[in-house]
């Protein structure tokens, strides 16, 4: 697991010169969370929303998937369908709910994932 991804953008952070550890201060003061501290921090989460199963580990892009069922020659054939985001997970911070920082801008502060 990493020690944390820092490869965050100019306009999250002010200083990209500052050590992962302060990064990642500043994406808690952001995102309203204490500090994890070294054993409790969360690498990588996988979770629902409606119909699609999403995966976020640190410093990859989100992944996930939606299962889709069809009629096809009277037969009902199920399968997946791979989802893909271009946002880069930054940190992840536990908690109820859990919450993903990205680098990608927010469609809503605070938007809850069910």
């Amino acid at each position: 697991m990493p020690e944390f991804f820092a490869n965050t953008p100019p306009d999250l952070l002010s200083d990209l010169t500052k050590d992962p550890e302060q990064q990642l201060a500043e994406l808690a003061k952001f995102a309203r969370r204490p500090v994890p501290e070294r054993d409790q921090r969360v690498y990588s989460i996988t979770f629902i929303t409606g119909p699609e199963t999403w995966t976020a580990t640190v410093g990859k892009e989100l992944r996930g998937v939606q299962a889709r069922a069809r009629t096809r020659n009277g037969r009902r054939v199920t399968g997946e369908e791979t989802l893909h985001s271009s946002s880069k997970v930054l940190a992840i911070f536990a908690g109820s709910p859990y919450l993903v920082v990205t680098d990608s801008k927010p469609l809503s502060r605070g938007s809850r994932i069910n």
